[in-house]
């Protein structure tokens, strides 16, 4: 059940874009860059959330490339503990889960080099996930009714309690800041750009 974290995480996948801009309204582009940035990771599609605006179609499908593999990776992972057909909809669950985080981003700060987005979410808590996994996990199989139960059916029990563990979706409130940097001309995300925004989904 430790696989939970590593798994919503290996689905944020962040794809580091340097921005190109000028100095006008840089705050509102630097923002909505890195809004759409993240919609595109949430995998929605690149006529929603503001992407295309934000986007182009290359550096969108360049993300879509990354969540096609991590995709792969999990489905792979799953597999041999639920089935196939169970780890796609538990991929589809945390795909669901991740899509429904709330947040907001403001600009918290601005310079002439410097921009700093306040990003506020409900970040998923994940030791509370893991916690009552165990100890459901715990209680499933000292229970003596599954004893004779078919390997199958074990898969789809088990299934049906991680989903429901997801779409409890126990949060608590983080605040994530996100510093870019202008660099000859060009406005750079922190190196740790893809441990912050972990961050934001899950704690």
């Amino acid at each position: 059940m430790k696989m939970v974290k590593k798994l919503i995480l290996s689905t944020i996948m962040a794809l580091v874009l340097v921005l190109t801009i000028g100095c006008s309204n840089a705050e509102e582009k630097v923002k909505s860059n890195f809004e759409a940035n993240l919609a595109a990771l949430e995998m929605y599609k690149y006529d929603e959330k503001g992407i295309s605006d934000a986007l182009t179609e290359a550096e969108y499908k360049q993300i879509q490339t990354y969540n096609s593999k991590d995709k792969v990776s999990m489905i792979a992972q799953l597999t041999p503990l639920y089935g196939k057909e169970n780890a796609e909809k538990i991929y589809e669950t945390i795909v669901k889960l991740i899509q429904g985080v709330e947040k907001t981003v403001t600009v918290e700060s601005s310079s002439k080099d410097k921009i700093t987005l306040k990003v506020v979410s409900k970040a998923l808590d994940t030791s509370k996930v893991m916690s009552e996994a165990n100890t459901l996990v715990k209680s499933y199989v000292t229970d003596e009714k599954n004893y004779d139960k078919k390997e199958k059916e074990v898969q789809d029990d088990m299934t049906k309690m991680i989903i429901d563990l997801y779409n409890k979706k126990p949060t608590k409130e983080v605040t994530t800041m996100i510093t870019y940097t202008k660099k000859d001309g060009k406005w750079q995300p922190p190196s740790n750009i893809q441990k912050l925004c972990e961050g934001i989904y899950t704690i």
